[in-house]
C-alpha cells in the first residue's frame, strides 16, 4: 500500500470487495463437480452450510481433525522441518484434509507438491503455535480467552511505521477488499515505478544487457559484473553509469540479485552458492480465453481450484485451477463477455524440462478447452485465447528451506563479503506484497550501514539466521458478543 500511495496510483486500483460473489463464492472441483467453499455470504443458511460439509467427499476428514486435533501428541522436537502434507496429516489424523483441500489451495499459490513443500516456511504461524502451545486448537483457545492474536515482531515493527505513512482513504479501501489489482493490471505496478525511476537523476536504467557471471575482487574489495551484449539486463542506482556503457565488465561495491536463488548461484564462480543451487521451481502454462457471450458460465464467484486427490479421468491435462476473471476484476474489461485463465502444470510437470515435453500453444488452448468442457460444460469457441508458457516462475520452498537459506546467508558473506544481497521470490514469499517486502528490507538495511560503522555483513537471507519471535498483536472481538 505504501509503494501504491508513493507512486500516485490510487485512481488506478481496482477493488472487489468482500461482499461481491467473486469474495463469497470460491470452489474446489471434486471429484467430479464443483463444491462452494462454505464461508461468510453467498446467500446459504447456516444448515446447507452444514449438509455441505456433511455430504461432499472433499470434505472427508475434516470432522475427525477438528475433533481430535487437541490430542494429538505435539511433533517431536528432533523434528526441524517436514512437508505441509505430513504437518496437516499428524494435525488432523489422516491424509483427507491435506490430500482434498490443503493441496487445492497450493496448487493456487504456488503449483506445488503438498508432500514436498515445507510447512514451516509456508505455514510458520501454525509451526510456531504446535511448538507453543501443543496443538493448534489449544493456540485457538487461548487466542479467544486473551483476546488476541500473533505476529511477527518485525512485521509488527513495518506496520508501526508504515500506518502514518498511507493515506486514510486507501488503507481503509484496502480493508474492504478481498483482492485488488489495477485498470491496466498488475503489471501497472511495475511500469510505474519503471518510469518514476527514470525521473531520478542518480537512476539509470540498462536494457539489451544479460550478466554472464558475478565475482568478487578482494583487492577493491568490490563486485565484477561481466555482460554479455544484446540480452535483456537492467541495473539500477548506479552513479556515473555512463562510462560503464560499453564496458564488458564493471565493477559495483554492492549488487543485489532479484534473479531466482539457482540463476544467482549459476552467475557465482562455481560451487560458492550450493544452497541457493538447490532452489526448484515449477513450470506453469496459463490460458486465458475470451467469450462474447457473458453468462457462459453456470457459476459466478472466484474460480475453481482442483486437488491432487482428483482422479485422473477427470483431470488428465493436469489443470491446477480455473480462475473467473470476469468476475474477479469487475471494471478492467472494455468488453461484455466472459474472461477465463486456465492454469495447466506446475509440479504435475516436474521433469518435463529434460525431455522438452511442455505443450505448444495450439496444445494448451485444446488442453483448456478441455478442461472447460468437462468440469464445466463449455463447449463454446473462444472470440480469442492466448496461451503463455512459463518456464520456471514459481519457487518451490521445499522442506528445508529455511536451513538451506540459512547456509545461503553464510556462503552469500564468504563468497561476497555482503557486497553481494539478495531479493525476491526464492525466498520469504513468492507473493508481490513478500517481494516489495524483500527488497525493502534489503534497501533500508543498506541505509542503515550508511549510518552505522557497526552495521553486521549483510546478505539478505540474514533473517534466516534468528530465531523468529511472535509477539501477542491486537484486541480481539469478545465471541460472545
Amino acid at each position: 500500500m505504501s509503494k501504491i500511495s508513493d507512486l500516485g496510483l490510487h485512481d488506478q486500483i481496482l477493488y472487489t470487495s468482500k461482499q461481491s460473489l467473486s469474495a463469497q463464492n470460491r470452489f474446489v472441483y471434486y471429484p467430479d463437480h464443483l463444491v462452494r467453499m462454505p464461508g461468510p455470504g453467498g446467500g446459504i443458511d447456516i444448515w446447507q452450510k452444514l449438509w455441505t460439509l456433511y455430504s461432499e467427499p472433499v470434505f472427508d476428514g475434516l470432522a475427525t481433525a477438528v475433533i481430535g486435533e487437541h490430542w494429538r501428541d505435539k511433533r517431536p522436537s528432533n523434528i526441524d522441518d517436514e512437508s505441509l502434507g505430513s504437518f496437516i496429516t499428524r494435525r488432523a489424523g489422516g491424509p483427507e484434509l491435506a490430500d482434498n483441500l490443503v493441496s487445492a489451495v497450493l496448487h493456487g499459490i504456488y503449483a506445488g507438491d503438498i508432500w514436498q513443500l515445507s510447512a514451516k516456511s509456508l505455514l510458520p504461524k501454525m509451526w510456531w503455535m504446535e511448538e507453543r502451545f501443543g496443538s493448534l486448537s489449544m493456540a485457538l483457545s487461548s487466542r479467544l480467552n486473551d483476546k488476541v492474536d500473533w505476529i511477527l515482531e518485525r512485521d509488527m515493527e513495518l506496520m508501526r511505521e508504515l500506518t502514518s505513512k498511507i493515506p486514510t482513504e486507501l488503507s481503509q479501501a484496502m480493508g474492504v477488499a478481498s483482492v485488488y489489482t489495477f485498470k491496466q493490471g498488475i503489471g501497472h505496478l511495475a511500469t510505474s515505478m519503471v518510469n518514476h525511476l527514470k525521473g531520478n537523476a542518480n537512476v539509470r536504467l540498462q536494457s539489451n544487457k544479460k550478466v554472464k557471471s558475478l565475482t568478487y575482487d578482494d583487492k577493491s574489495d568490490n563486485i565484477k559484473v561481466r555482460c554479455a551484449e544484446h540480452k535483456h539486463f537492467a541495473v539500477s542506482n548506479i552513479s556515473q553509469i555512463s562510462t560503464y556503457d560499453d564496458q564488458p565488465e564493471i565493477s559495483f561495491d554492492t549488487v543485489i540479485s532479484t534473479l531466482s536463488a539457482s540463476n544467482t548461484a549459476d552467475l557465482a564462480p562455481e560451487n560458492s552458492l550450493p544452497s541457493l543451487a538447490q532452489q526448484k521451481a515449477v513450470t506453469v502454462m496459463t490460458v486465458n480465453l475470451y467469450y462474447r457471450d457473458p453468462h457462459v458460465l453456470s457459476e459466478n464467484g472466484f474460480g475453481y481450484l482442483i486437488p491432487r486427490s482428483i482422479p485422473y479421468e477427470q483431470n488428465p491435462e493436469c489443470a491446477l485451477g480455473v480462475v473467473f476473471d470476469s468476475d474477479s476484476s469487475i471494471g478492467q474489461d472494455t468488453a461484455t463477455g466472459t474472461k477465463l485463465t486456465v492454469m495447466l502444470g506446475g509440479h504435475w510437470w516436474d521433469g518435463f524440462a529434460s525431455t522438452n515435453s511442455y505443450p505448444t500453444e495450439e496444445e494448451g488452448l485444446e488442453m483448456a478447452k478441455s478442461v472447460l468442457r468437462r468440469h464445466l460444460g463449455i463447449d463454446d469457441e473462444p472470440e480469442a485465447y492466448k496461451a503463455m508458457l512459463h518456464k520456471n516462475c514459481i519457487p518451490q520452498y521445499t522442506v528445508g528451506h529455511c536451513k538451506r537459506m540459512k547456509d545461503g546467508s553464510m556462503e552469500l558473506e564468504g563468497a561476497f563479503k555482503g557486497k553481494l544481497r539478495v531479493a525476491g521470490s526464492s525466498y520469504g514469499g513468492v507473493g508481490l506484497n513478500d517481494c516489495v517486502r524483500s527488497a525493502r528490507d534489503v534497501v533500508m538495511r543498506m541505509k542503515e550501514e550508511d549510518t552505522s560503522p557497526w552495521a553486521p555483513v549483510r546478505t539478505g537471507l540474514e533473517d534466516f539466521a534468528k530465531a523468529e519471535s511472535w509477539i501477542p498483536f491486537g484486541n480481539l472481538p469478545d465471541p460472545k458478543r
